[in-house]
């Protein structure tokens, strides 16, 4: 029935993983271990670490909430700049406590993801890089810079 057919699609999904987790990490785990094949035990713990991490890539969109109280020279009358709305895709630091992206925690997923997939990684760092952007105006700090 349906359930034999998923069952099924599980395991191959799960030949699939292990067989690419093999080919992509194996060779890195035996380079950092003067050749030697990485304990079972640590193999096991790297592949839910991969899992978790994968699993919890999201997708966002919606219309952020910029601070922009640290600006210097500070500028009482914008505290807040709302900006058009965006999209994220980004790995979350925690789904549970913490279900959004995180700037500092993403360049940290990127070295595995971009290792697992290059393409997704290029992808999720386009949708950071698209979300860093100045404001406009004349007093808007960095007027000066690159543009």
């Amino acid at each position: 029935g349906d359930s034999t057919a998923m069952d099924g699609m599980f395991a191959e999904g799960e030949r699939d993983f292990e067989a690419r987790f093999e080919r992509t990490f194996a060779p890195r785990f035996r380079a950092a271990q003067g050749g030697a094949a990485l304990p079972e035990e640590e193999e096991e713990a790297a592949k839910r670490v991969l899992s978790a991490l994968l699993g919890g890539i999201g997708h966002f969109r919606g219309t952020p909430e910029l601070d922009n109280a640290a600006s210097i020279p500070p500028e009482p009358q914008r505290d807040l700049i709302v900006p058009e709305p965006m999209t994220l895709l980004t790995a979350t630091p925690c789904r549970a406590v913490f279900p959004r992206g995180f700037l500092w925690d993403e360049g940290f997923h990127q070295l595995l993801v971009s290792a697992w997939d290059a393409r997704l990684s290029m992808h999720m760092l386009s949708t950071w890089l698209s979300s860093m952007y100045e404001y406009e105006g004349p007093d808007a700090p960095g007027q000066q810079g690159c543009r």
